[in-house]
């Protein structure tokens, strides 16, 4: 009689706890990039040469080409089954921007709508640094998990520490000052481009600012934890 092997039964894997800022940033990066270069960057400039080389109005050409960004904001909701707060303000910076632009009939305003955006966050970050709590720590504590989870609770426990409250606000600073200077140089650079290259160019303008920053501040973030850790414990 031969003997029987028992194989480990399985397990139901556990349920993933909550994510870290910096896991919960990279995964909305992930699932963002790929529909971003085609409705953000590709469609868009797609569309402006072929409606410019029809002899379409460059406002015209924008305008048509701002669909597409609007299309990837409904598609993402559809998908996650929510609109997020980012969302609703980029829906409304293009809005904006297609108001501006047919009031005053100029593309420009559709060329820097952008700048809208990252130039109210910026402002908004710098004038959070006069409350309580900076916006840096706001996000980050929505990030951590959950209203009622653990990791939401102890991150906010942090901010009893003062070197975590003046890191926070240090990089709220930097964060705010960034964003309003990489909406300024793309306002200067619609004065000096075309249209087109402005197009090709704001998006790789962003990830050359904003690349940076984030690793900058994942970077800090995990010296911070590395530093808790070494500290010992009474």
């Amino acid at each position: 009689m031969t003997a029987r092997v028992s194989r480990p039964a399985t397990t139901a894997s556990a349920p993933a706890g909550p994510r870290s800022p910096a896991q919960a940033m990279t995964r909305m990066l992930r699932h963002a990039v790929q529909p971003m270069i085609v409705l953000n960057i590709a469609a868009p400039f797609a569309a402006y040469e072929v409606l410019t080389g029809r002899g379409a109005s460059e406002l015209t050409a924008l305008a048509v080409g701002s669909a597409f960004p609007v299309a990837g904001i409904v598609l993402a909701a559809v998908r996650s089954h929510r609109l997020e707060w980012i969302a609703v303000v980029s829906l409304a910076t293009i809005l904006v921007g297609l108001i501006a632009g047919v009031l005053f009939h100029n593309a420009q305003f559709l060329l820097v709508k952008d700048s809208i955006l990252s130039g109210a966050v910026g402002l908004a970050f710098l004038a959070s640094l006069a409350a309580p709590r900076p916006l840096l720590f706001v996000f980050g504590r929505q990030m951590a998990g959950g209203p009622d989870s653990a990791a939401r609770d102890a991150y906010e426990r942090q901010w009893t520490r003062a070197g975590f409250r003046d890191s926070c606000r240090r990089m709220t600073a930097v964060w705010g000052l960034a964003l309003i200077a990489e909406a300024s140089l793309r306002v200067a650079l619609s004065f000096l481009i075309s249209p087109a290259t402005l197009m090709l160019i704001s998006p790789l303008l962003a990830a050359a600012v904003f690349g940076p920053l984030a690793a900058w501040s994942l970077h800090r973030r995990s010296a911070r934890l590395r530093a808790q850790r070494a500290v010992p414990t009474a």
